[in-house]
């Protein structure tokens, strides 16, 4: 997790130009490029394989945590994406109310999200 946290540190000093939190626009943005990003990271660290673009979410992280050169199982990809659903969906667990409670009192949302993946 604390490579995770330094990760997505990194993107933040990149992207430093869309940090008003109080645009909706650049929450928005912030909110794409951290749900587009976070896969890619997590399977980088894994496995070191590239994501491919013809590939929808699910499948593309699978392949991409697998390192599977055929295709991807489409059963195995149902329940990715079920899993990915029903697991932000299920509850409000510390990691998310951490990120939801300094949110709140205006913080860059870079800094709440890596403040949620230290929670973990």
């Amino acid at each position: 997790m604390f490579i995770m946290a330094a990760v997505v540190s990194a993107i933040a000093v990149f992207y430093h130009g869309s940090v008003d939190i109080t645009n909706p626009h650049h929450r928005e943005i912030i909110a794409y490029r951290l749900t587009s990003k976070m896969p890619i990271l997590a399977a980088m660290y894994y496995t070191f394989t590239n994501s491919r673009n013809d590939l929808d979410y699910a499948s593309n992280f699978l392949h991409m945590m697998l390192a599977n050169p055929c295709e991807t199982n489409p059963v195995l990809t149902k329940v990715m994406d079920k899993i990915f659903i029903l697991h932000p969906d299920h509850e409000q667990n510390d990691p998310t109310s951490t990120v939801r409670f300094n949110g709140s009192t205006g913080a860059n949302s870079f800094a709440c999200i890596i403040i949620g993946i230290a929670a973990f």
